[in-house]
């Protein structure tokens, strides 16, 4: 079970004393673990609670270790300790990762125990030999004689959940804080139909046999990852990860609104909307925020979400209530860039550092900051269009003439200002200079203006594309042959699902649909037959998945090309 995306709990089955070793059968709404002695099976059913009920096996929950300090205290059990409620319930406070878990059985019988005692016979070992040397060195005897409390050995922390009459029932909910359970009876198999009836109403468009499997697990990444509306939420949410990257920031939610846009119009809507529910006064959207916890400002992401509403609307009709809500919201947000990021006025916006782009580490900011970075312009074009087509939904005319006017201004301004040597250069704002290196696939990403670019430019960048960056799995961030290529470098070489889909889709609206669909081919077989999973992002050269292995963008955008360009 995880918490803030690290492990909280172990869960074993044993039969007395002696652990019993499992075979797992999983589904999208539950797994069921065969044992020598029957079978346990499990469910999440709540965002934070699983469901767990077994027909011989014992099941035991205790404390586990996680990444960094707080986990080391609550694996030492520092902090840390449970109690058995006279409602039947049984309860772990943990002080180092901010949670208390609360055990309910329904059927069975429950034991707290598991004693520090290991942990107390090492310090109890370790204190005279302490002692000893300070005589030796003749330093004033100071240390303490009791290193720990003296109830530290009570500090029970692991719950046993045994079978009465073969049956075993319970529900585990990890919370910041404690809730009564609703019912007195449980029944597992009414749980269970409860997700199998929401999982069937997620049903996505069919893809060709090839790559039905990985298509499956990603709809289900989707499907399972999406976190319930509430707290910083505004709608129910897709988290980035539910194993590391458990938040939502301002740009990944673009991919996955495009993707759910198959299953529902509201669910996509939502998605698209989520960040500017937290729209800063100024039109700055944060960086990352999510449900419990805080608002990241600070930086922010890319404004691709002009280009995302555009393909929205190329598959849904909106209201004009909807069309109002996001054009406020667009304006604002473009108006932001130009009004706040342009710090030498010339007209052409800039980003602050790499994590404004989505580019943390890429290798265009290992100079300078403040970096006029063409896709940034290129963005701010294509959102200003769909400021006007919204104008028109909205028979507002005479404003849609002047975002397509602004647009057109600064897609010359850009071309003005950043074409160099057949390509979109990177340069510093204020200084104008053009820094070392330029070696990044950041500068093509400006391919994702399509149409609007001059049909020679575009040739010319899609030379460099394919000569430079191309590689058998799709486009790598950095040229490989570049000496700041890492193979594990983040945006510094491997290949990412967002940057993989923008160029795409430029590729297939200037007319290069051959290409579109070769790269969205290598980028697809990659993910289904090298690295078997929706990595976080995936080594250039071999295809191998780095990173968090189970990414809701790349799942997304997994299923975006299969649909738009392989089915």
């Amino acid at each position: 079970m995880n918490l803030i995306g690290n492990t909280r709990f172990l869960i074993e089955l044993k039969r007395g004393a002696q652990r019993v070793s499992w075979k797992i059968h999983a589904t999208p709404t539950h797994l069921v673990l065969d044992t020598v002695c029957g079978q346990c099976r499990m469910a999440i059913i709540a965002d934070d609670t699983l469901a767990m009920e077994s027909d011989g096996p014992e099941i035991e929950l205790s404390i586990a270790g996680g990444i960094g300090l707080p986990y080391i205290f609550e694996c030492l059990g520092l902090g840390s300790y449970g109690i058995a409620k006279a409602d039947g319930t049984f309860a772990i406070f943990s002080q180092p990762t901010s949670a208390i878990t609360q055990v309910k059985i329904y059927e069975g019988k429950g034991v707290l125990g598991g004693k520090n005692e290991w942990i107390l016979r090492m310090f109890n070992t370790v204190t005279p030999l302490i002692l000893r040397l300070q005589e030796l060195l003749g330093k004033k005897m100071t240390f303490p004689q009791g290193i720990l409390p003296r109830n530290f050995a009570e500090k029970k922390r692991t719950i046993r959940v045994g079978c009465e009459k073969k049956r075993a029932a319970c529900l585990v909910r990890i919370a910041p804080t404690e809730a009564h359970f609703k019912d007195d009876a449980f029944d597992f198999s009414q749980e269970i139909e409860k997700i199998e009836a929401e999982w069937s109403t997620f049903r996505m468009p069919r893809v060709p046999e090839r790559y039905a499997d990985m298509a499956l697990v990603s709809q289900y990444a989707l499907w399972s990852s999406m976190f319930r509306s509430g707290g910083n939420y505004a709608y129910d949410a897709i988290l980035m990860s539910k194993k590391y990257m458990t938040s939502v920031w301002s740009w990944d939610h673009c991919f996955n609104a495009l993707a759910v846009s198959r299953v529902s119009k509201k669910t996509a809507l939502e998605q698209f909307l989520l960040p500017f529910e937290l729209q800063a006064d100024n039109g700055m959207l944060p960086d990352a925020w999510n449900a419990k916890g805080e608002v990241f400002w600070g930086v922010t992401k890319p404004p691709i979400h002009g280009w995302c509403f555009k393909k929205l609307m190329e598959q849904h009709t909106f209201t004009e209530e909807e069309l109002q809500k996001v054009y406020t919201h667009l304006e604002k947000w473009t108006m932001w860039w130009l009004t706040y990021r342009d710090a030498d006025q010339d007209g052409v916006p800039e980003y602050p550092q790499g994590c404004d782009s989505g580019w943390d580490n890429a290798t265009l900011f290992d100079s300078a900051y403040f970096m006029e970075a063409p896709d940034l312009s290129a963005f701010l074009v294509l959102q200003m269009h769909t400021l006007a087509d919204i104008c028109v939904k909205l028979n507002r005319t005479d404003m849609a003439a002047q975002w397509r006017e602004h647009a057109d201004m600064l897609r010359l301004r850009m071309i003005e200002h950043s074409w160099e040597g057949g390509q979109f250069v990177t340069r510093e704002s204020g200084t104008h200079r053009t820094p070392s290196p330029q070696t990044s696939l950041l500068n093509l990403i400006s391919l994702v203006l399509g149409e609007y670019l001059d049909k020679d430019k575009f040739q010319s960048m899609v030379k460099l594309l394919e000569q430079d960056f191309l590689t058998e799995h799709g486009l790598a961030t950095e040229m490989p042959r570049s000496p700041y290529y890492q193979q594990n470098g983040y945006w510094r070489g491997p290949i990412w699902a967002p940057s993989t889909y923008l160029i795409v889709d430029g590729l297939r609206r200037a007319g290069y649909t051959d290409l579109a669909r070769e790269i969205a081919k290598r980028f697809c077989d990659m993910i289904q037959f090298k690295a078997h999973g929706n990595y976080e992002n995936f080594d250039a050269l071999t295809g191998k998945g780095l990173c968090d292995s189970c990414y809701t963008w790349t799942a997304s955008v997994f299923l975006l090309m299969v649909w738009e360009y392989l089915a």
